[in-house]
């Protein structure tokens, strides 16, 4: 049995997941693909963020880093060590 290429797919802002739409969508729907889809959690409002994925028809996100909580310097290390 052949392993499905796994695809990752990162946004966490809200112009990033309106541009990896169209992206989301192809890989999910390839039945020879395996699509991993990660909300960085970087945008101030996930709510926000949770409704505009449903809005666009996507997938739930499988996991979310939440790299927006606490200070600029905060984020900033956050993210470096992700």
């Amino acid at each position: 049995m052949a392993v499905k290429p796994r695809i990752l797919v990162v946004a966490g802002t809200r112009p990033e997941t309106i541009k990896m739409a169209p992206v989301i969508r192809l890989v999910k729907e390839d039945p020879e693909l395996d699509l991993v889809f990660v909300h960085s959690g970087q945008h101030h409002d996930y709510e926000l963020c949770k409704q505009l994925i449903k809005e666009l028809e996507l997938p739930s996100s499988d996991a979310n880093l939440r790299a927006q909580a606490g200070t600029h310097a905060e984020k900033r290390h956050a993210c470096y060590w992700i």
